[in-house]
């Protein structure tokens, strides 16, 4: 009997038992870096609002500045975002450089506000990681991984398919300025692409050297801890698995399932903040059913429990 196919790609952050605040609040030397590069700035007031929403506009703009990339075409390919909108420079240039795109409909929604996975997704693509994040699921599972492999995330929590906080996007916006970027090192048939850290005959660059300060040096101690501790994907403990869902159950906000396919002796938990995705759709954790033959991309956490990042399921 022939089934539906889809797909659906859950998404959780491993936390640590020390986190209690839904994200990280900026620094006073994250904030002074992002206004003094342009990235970020107050309202009128000169407040922060560091409490409120992003617009996809917005958050385009301060991807186009972290870039150092021009913002002067007058018109969009947009249908919803009309030659004199203030942002369309913006983003009709993230759009040719690959960052953005619209929605089912065609549309870029500018005045919504950016979910915490639409942003991850842009700065993840500014940083040159799209053909990781797409090995890895692609969006929004394989960005958020990226994002959360890197320490974009690190120490935050928040739910996905929400709004970003403006606090949320200054601490992530200025980790990624001293990230590493990813970079394509060979062509022909040989195409490969390497990360820009400084190790393995590659130099160092990030988005504060490529434009944003290329005059900048940095401390000697954050080398040090660069080299020592930069994240190798290729040991990640994220891998995939086909599993058989068995003995679903939700527990408070926590839903838990065994493996039929396999073996019982892992609980997989997934969280109840996460989404979950389906043709760039988001919907409900419920569409997780008894008996489904999914794929799982997720982390073991012992020998007992395995938090699962990404749920694709298949059907014959």
């Amino acid at each position: 009997m022939k089934k539906i196919i889809s797909s659906i790609l859950a998404l959780t952050f491993i936390l640590t038992t020390t986190i209690s605040a839904l994200g990280a609040d900026p620094t006073a030397e994250q904030l002074a870096d992002l206004k003094k590069y342009n990235i970020f700035s107050g309202d009128a007031d000169g407040n922060l609002r560091l409490e409120d929403s992003i617009t996809r506009a917005e958050a385009t703009k301060m991807i186009c500045t972290i870039l150092c990339y021009p913002a002067d075409a007058k018109e969009s390919s947009f249908p919803d975002v009309a030659p004199g909108h203030w942002a369309v420079g913006y983003i009709e240039t993230a759009k040719n450089a690959g960052i953005v795109s619209g929605d089912e409909s065609g549309n870029f929604r500018p005045s919504d506000p950016v979910t915490n996975e639409e942003y991850l997704k842009m700065i993840v693509s500014a940083l040159g990681f799209n053909p990781m994040a797409e090995a890895r699921g692609g969006y929004p599972a394989g960005y958020v991984t990226i994002a959360h492999t890197y320490g974009l995330t690190k120490d935050m929590q928040f739910e996905v398919g929400v709004p970003a906080k403006r606090g949320d996007v200054a601490v992530i916006t200025h980790r990624a300025i001293d990230m590493p970027i990813m970079q394509q090192t060979g062509f022909g048939s040989q195409v490969e692409y390497s990360v820009m850290d400084g190790k393995n005959n590659t130099d160092l660059l990030t988005l504060r050297l490529l434009g944003l300060d290329p005059d900048y040096k940095y401390p000697v101690s954050q080398e040090t801890e660069n080299e020592e501790n930069s994240p190798d994907f290729s040991k990640s403990a994220y891998s995939y698995a086909d599993i058989e869902i068995e003995d679903l159950a939700k527990k408070g906000a926590t839903y838990t399932f065994t493996d039929k396919k396999n073996s019982k002796s892992l609980t997989y938990t997934v969280d109840g903040s996460t989404y979950v995705h389906s043709a760039k759709n988001t919907l409900p954790l419920s569409e997780i059913k008894e008996g489904m033959v999914v794929r799982v991309l997720c982390a073991k956490i012992d020998n007992e429990t395995v938090k699962v990042l990404g749920i694709e399921i298949f059907a014959d």
